[in-house]
């Protein structure tokens, strides 16, 4: 735990990094699960509203934390040796220092997947309908 905040004698090690991508998966798993399992929990159990209303928000939720796990799980591939894929077609940037096809597409995965997670959960706390019903009664 401690290597994971970086405590130590030198900061940039291999494992240290290694080892904070690893935590960092593990506590994305655990929060996007229990977030997923709050949300769903709404949803089943509101049988009376259309389907739209009853699974969006979980659906929102569960696309925005499946994209923005994509770097994390990206980067625990590419600590060990890229398991399925070459190393080559996993790293974000080149040798001149630009994004590569796959740091453009994991770029966007964060923003899209951040913009979808706020979405559902904002639609979760009913915040999207109390601005819906203001602006009806306007």
């Amino acid at each position: 735990m401690v290597t994971a905040f970086g405590m130590g004698g030198t900061v940039a090690s291999d494992g240290k990094r290694e080892a904070s991508h690893h935590f960092t998966l593990g506590a994305n798993l655990v929060l996007f699960g229990l977030l997923l399992w709050k949300v769903y929990g709404k949803g089943a159990s509101s049988g009376s509203k259309p389907w739209t209303q009853r699974w969006g928000a979980f659906i929102l939720c569960t696309l925005g934390c499946t994209l923005l796990m994509w770097d994390t799980v990206r980067h625990v591939l590419l600590d060990h040796g890229g398991v399925f894929f070459k190393i080559e077609d996993l790293v974000m940037y080149n040798h001149y220092g630009g994004l590569t096809p796959m740091g453009h597409i994991s770029q966007s995965a964060a923003v899209f997947g951040f913009l979808m997670l706020l979405s559902g959960v904002l639609w979760f706390a009913g915040v999207l309908e109390l601005c819906c019903g203001r602006r009806s009664d306007a």
